[in-house]
């Protein structure tokens, strides 16, 4: 009987151990206080290869694009302004614009400034244009062309052949299903065989700035 009991009080006590100790382990392995949660470790596949980004949006380029805008012309002897209309055409690298263009010439009223692009004068162009950045927003461009260009003195007018040389670029907006561009540019111009009203007229530049719109 003493056996018995002594048994029992050694199996209370061990009974009040094992509690003290589970509760002590407890506070010793408390949560985490907020904000400081264990990170969980996951393992990637050292063979996964992520998908690639998708292509970027490449803007619509239209086939064919009405011009407008103003522009100015200059032989040296003084500042005509105008307006020059016209259409682009191509989508690539290579394309075309054809022009006509309609200038307050350098010599004013009558001419009385005697300047080689007399009082009035109108140029008709063909050009072969190179888009030297066609993908992206901006395109510089070179052209080279030939047309016609006539000038009004006052009692006199004439034609004369002309080759031209272009540079400028354009800016192309970010527009659904249209293709809208700002652009400006700077023409130098050769006249070649001319009617003998305009032999005076040999050079000329032109400056002009447009708005561009395909559909």
């Amino acid at each position: 009987m003493c056996f018995a009991l002594g048994m029992g009080v050694f199996g209370a006590a061990l009974t009040s151990l094992a509690a003290e100790g589970t509760a002590h382990a407890d506070d010793r392995f408390s949560a985490p206080p907020p904000g400081r949660e264990p990170i969980a470790v996951v393992a990637v596949d050292p063979d996964y290869n992520p998908p690639p980004p998708p292509p970027l949006a490449v803007p619509y380029r239209a086939p064919v694009r009405i011009e407008l805008g103003p522009s100015f012309i200059t032989s040296g002897k003084g500042l005509g302004y105008g307006l020059t209309g016209g259409v682009g055409v191509g989508t690539g690298t290579v394309g075309g614009r054809f022009t006509a263009s309609f200038f307050r010439g350098e010599g004013g009223d009558n001419n009385n400034k005697d300047a080689p692009t007399g009082a009035s004068t109108s140029q008709y162009l063909a050009e072969l244009v190179l888009d030297l950045k066609k993908r992206g927003p901006l395109h510089p461009v070179v052209a080279m062309g030939a047309g016609l260009v006539h000038v009004d003195k006052g009692g006199t007018s004439g034609e004369a052949g002309v080759g031209t040389a272009r540079v400028g670029a354009e800016y192309q907006f970010s527009v659904d299903d249209a293709d809208v561009r700002a652009g400006a540019s700077l023409m130098g111009a050769l006249a070649g065989p001319a009617s003998d009203e305009v032999k005076d007229l040999k050079a000329y530049g032109i400056f002009d700035v447009h708005v561009a719109v395909g559909f």
